[in-house]
């Protein structure tokens, strides 16, 4: 199960996408700080940008087809569309 915790409107122009949003979520036993909902330039689409950085000091990589990935960008955008 995926819940959203905070969610933040943001607009940052990255070369192929905007950072629409900014969100922590909590996927199972998994804590996810700052995460960022994406929407790709060329189409609309969007996807989700993992946490971290180079000042975080752990991290994990969700594939980019895994079912964990998928449901936490459905529910981030639906937190997005309700902010």
């Amino acid at each position: 199960m995926i819940a959203i915790k905070k969610i933040d409107r943001a607009h940052f122009e990255m070369n192929g996408s905007t950072i629409v949003a900014t969100l922590d979520a909590q996927a199972g036993d998994f804590n996810i700080k700052q995460a960022t909902l994406r929407q790709n330039h060329s189409d609309g689409t969007f996807f989700i940008g993992m946490g971290g950085g180079f000042k975080s000091r752990a991290g994990i990589t969700l594939p980019r087809h895994c079912e964990t990935r998928a449901a936490l960008l459905a529910a981030a955008v639906e937190a997005y569309r309700n902010v």
